[in-house]
């Protein structure tokens, strides 16, 4: 399965909170979100998932689209979360510079 977001923008009540945001994820490939707070991760996933709706862009799974075929695309989609503490591991400066690999499980 490929999900796809080109040029999404969206948030509530008609103010952008994510602008322009594009990527793919293809099969065998994983994707966090890491922000602040505020900073979009949990408007992002709910656009994935159909709650709100775009302002612009195109979201898709296996080329079916959500605005176009909203029932198909929510029964592929699904969303799990775990909160995870690690102890150890200094999570200050720059997430661009720096790769943290965590195991699963």
């Amino acid at each position: 399965m490929t999900l796809k977001i080109e040029h999404l923008t969206g948030g509530y009540t008609g103010v952008p909170v994510i602008k322009d945001i594009n990527l793919e994820i293809k099969p065998g490939e994983a994707l966090g979100l890491i922000g602040l707070n505020g900073a979009g991760k949990s408007t992002t996933i709910k656009h994935i998932l159909g709650l709100l709706r775009p302002q612009k862009g195109k979201i898709s799974l296996n080329d079916v689209v959500l605005t176009q075929q909203p029932t198909k695309f929510k029964r592929e989609v699904a969303i799990f979360q775990k909160h995870r503490f690690v102890s150890g591991i200094d999570f200050k400066g720059t997430f661009g510079a720096n790769h943290v690999e965590l195991p699963l499980g």
